[in-house]
């Protein structure tokens, strides 16, 4: 996997795995829209970004 996307709720928090980019925007904004809180994505060496720096610093 390329990519970690994170997020806490009410459930606990959620580790998705995702191979792409467009996989791992996709990931956060879902959880994002469902009420997660603290969404995070990160890169295979384990930086951290939010869903809006990881677009700037990720697209294509």
């Amino acid at each position: 996997m390329a990519f970690t996307v994170t997020g806490v709720a009410n459930r606990g928090m959620a580790l998705i795995g995702c191979d792409t980019v467009i996989h791992a925007l996709a990931k956060a904004t879902e959880m994002m829209r469902r009420g997660y809180l603290d969404v995070m994505i990160a890169d295979r060496r384990g930086a951290q970004y939010t869903p809006d720096q990881f677009h700037r610093f990720f697209r294509s």
